[in-house]
Formats: structure tokens, C-alpha cells, sequence
């Protein structure tokens, strides 16, 4: 447990659903985060009344648009895919429910994967249109800002592919047409939840209408896919499935494992 900072009263006290307790009555849990501080509230006379509460770093309210992330959120708990939202205010402060005997799936296992999978899939093929897109042209000028915030040694290191990933963006357009979908767009292991057989999809900071290659790729690289796994997920989750997508998942791997990697090294 952690002791209540005069941050976290302060914050407690703009939430209509925590501001008539006191911190006697609440329980404060730290989580792991790296942009975001989390913790697991719970309330001591309610066991069973439990809330995550996110409180993000400045820094990242530059890249990520907290209206469209609201917006997407409410979307996707109507689709039964996202815990409730049950509070966030327009500098992404937020409090959601906490999924109870949750843990981060391991698509080693069949079972899991398949979930997984067919959850992605109902996000994909719903007939929702999230706020927000994500095109190339976005894609690549937030690479730039990630690499630019990098340090002179890191850009360094980073340049060959930074380079290639800005080449293989001008490309995708003839390569790889597929209409934008609703997308989680950091769709990373963290950011998936297992409780029994149900899955949940948690984080929806970077949301938007994007190409199903950006959740398919970005998924298959934080996991650690292998090319035969890849292959299966990108059957399962791509509508009208054609050979040459193979060829373009490839180039969404390396394209998102470098704005993932300019990313870290920018914020991490």
C-alpha cells in the first residue's frame, strides 16, 4: 500500500464516485506504468468496489487526443471489449473499473490465442466509426517527433531504420489498400487482459480509424509471433484475406517495431 500524496487526495476529491470517502476508507495500490501512473483503488467496506485510476505524464498529452480516447473507449465498452469507464477528465486523468483474476495472455497457448484473436476481430469488422484516424501521413510524422525527442546516441543507433520505415510509409498506399477500421493502435500484451475465457482490451490512449495491419502487426511484435502464428492471426482477423497481405504485415512488423522502439527511447 502507499500513502495518499496531496496529488492524489486532490484528484480524489474531482471524482463524484470517490469524493465522499476519506482516505481512511479507501485502499492505494501502485501498479506498473511507464507513461502512466497506476493504481488499484478499492474501497474498504466494499471489497468488491475496485478501480483502477490512471494519472498520465504530461508529456504524453501532446501526442494523444483525450476527447477521441473518451469517445473510443465508450465505443468499445458497447462492443463488450473494454472495462467501464467510469471517470476521465480532458487531461486523461481516468478511473476504470478493475477487472477481477485478470492476467496478460500467453498466445503460446492455443486456447488464448484463439481469444485473442476473435476479439481483435470484433473490433475490426464492427460497423463503429472511432473519432480520430491514423493514415501514413500521421504515422510518419509522429515517428519524426518520437525520433526527434531521441538523443543524439540513440538517434544513431536508430537512423538506418528510422530511414527505411519513412520509405516503406510512402509505399504503403499502392501496396497495401485496406479501408481504416476501428483500431486499438498499441495494442501491446500489457494492453490485453485474460479473465477466464474473456478478454478485454484496456489503454484506448491512441485509438482511432487506422489499417487492420497496425493492431495485427503491432500484436504479432509484442508477442513474439512467430511467422507461422502471424500468418494465422492475420487469416483470422483481416477481412477477404489475400496472399500479397503477407508481404505488406511484413512491412507494418518493421514499421511499427521502429515507432516502438523511437518511442521508448524518446519516453522510457
Amino acid at each position: 500500500m502507499v500513502r495518499f500524496s496531496s496529488m492524489i487526495k486532490s484528484i480524489l476529491k474531482t471524482i463524484p464516485l470517490l469524493s465522499k470517502f476519506s482516505s481512511s476508507e479507501i485502499r492505494l495500490q501502485k501498479l506498473a506504468g511507464l507513461t502512466n501512473e497506476n493504481y488499484l483503488i478499492a474501497i474498504k467496506e466494499s471489497p468488491k468496489q475496485k478501480y483502477i485510476l490512471r494519472i498520465p505524464h504530461e508529456s504524453t498529452n501532446e501526442f494523444i487526443n483525450r476527447e477521441s480516447e473518451s469517445l473510443n473507449t465508450g465505443i468499445a465498452e458497447l462492443l463488450n471489449i473494454a472495462p467501464k469507464n467510469v471517470w476521465q477528465n480532458t487531461s486523461g486523468i481516468s478511473l476504470t473499473e478493475y477487472i477481477e483474476d485478470a492476467s496478460i495472455p500467453n498466445l503460446n497457448d492455443s486456447k488464448k490465442f484463439e481469444n485473442v484473436a476473435k476479439t481483435l476481430t470484433t473490433l475490426h469488422n464492427s460497423k463503429t466509426v472511432f473519432k480520430g484516424t491514423l493514415d501514413n501521413q500521421k504515422i510518419a510524422k509522429r515517428l519524426t517527433q518520437y525520433f526527434t525527442l531521441c538523443s543524439t546516441k540513440q538517434q544513431q543507433t536508430l537512423k538506418l531504420e528510422y530511414q527505411k520505415a519513412l520509405s516503406l510509409l510512402e509505399l504503403q498506399p499502392s501496396l497495401c489498400k485496406r479501408s481504416a477500421v476501428p483500431s486499438h493502435v498499441d495494442l501491446v500484451l500489457e494492453n490485453i487482459l485474460l479473465q477466464d475465457e474473456k478478454v478485454w482490451f484496456i489503454d484506448w490512449e491512441y485509438s482511432a480509424m487506422a489499417s487492420p495491419f497496425w493492431d495485427i502487426a503491432t500484436l504479432c511484435n509484442s508477442a513474439n509471433l512467430n511467422e507461422a502464428q502471424s500468418e494465422v492471426l492475420l487469416k483470422t482477423v483481416l477481412k477477404n484475406y489475400q496472399p500479397d497481405n503477407l508481404e505488406c504485415l511484413k512491412h507494418y512488423l518493421f514499421i511499427t517495431k521502429i515507432v516502438s522502439d523511437c518511442w521508448q527511447a524518446a519516453f522510457i
